[in-house]
Formats: C-alpha cells, sequence, structure tokens
C-alpha cells in the first residue's frame, strides 16, 4: 500500500529543539544540525502543509493538544465525504 502525504488531514510538528536527542549512535546530537534540520522541515510544510500544527511543551501537553484536534476534526468528519 502506498501512503503520500496527500492522504491526511492534519499535520503536527514537533520542534527538534522541544528536546534533547538521546546519543544512540542512530542520530546526530549536534545542535546546530539539528537546528538546520528543523529549519528545512518547517520550510518544507509552510510551502506544501501551511495549515500545520505546531507541538510544544513536555509530552503530556503535545499528546493532550494532538488529541484534542484530531478529536475536533472527528467531529467534523462525516464518513461519506
Amino acid at each position: 500500500v502506498r501512503i503520500t502525504l496527500n492522504n491526511f488531514d492534519i499535520y503536527f510538528f514537533i520542534p527538534v529543539q522541544d528536546f534533547k536527542i538521546e546519543n544512540d549512535g542512530a542520530r546526530s546530537t549536534d545542535e546546530k544540525y539539528q537546528k538546520q534540520l528543523n529549519d528545512k522541515i518547517l520550510e518544507i510544510l509552510k510551502v506544501n502543509f501551511p495549515k500545520f500544527i505546531v507541538l510544544g511543551g513536555n509530552e503530556y501537553e503535545r499528546a493532550n493538544k494532538a488529541y484534542s484536534i484530531i478529536i475536533e476534526n472527528l467531529n467534523g468528519y462525516s464518513h461519506e465525504k
């Protein structure tokens, strides 16, 4: 099954600066590189998906905000669309 970004109704973005990347050997811990990557992703989102939602705060706050937004969108969703 091929999934494209156009198949999604909501895009969430969590800024990398909101949490510390663990040195797990898989991801770069270079903060300058992380900021460059973060900025590039934001640039792409702004151009292609301007209604994306930034989730900030701690894990609990981000999860609650995402959950609330998803529920709001589901309440306006009709299966027959």
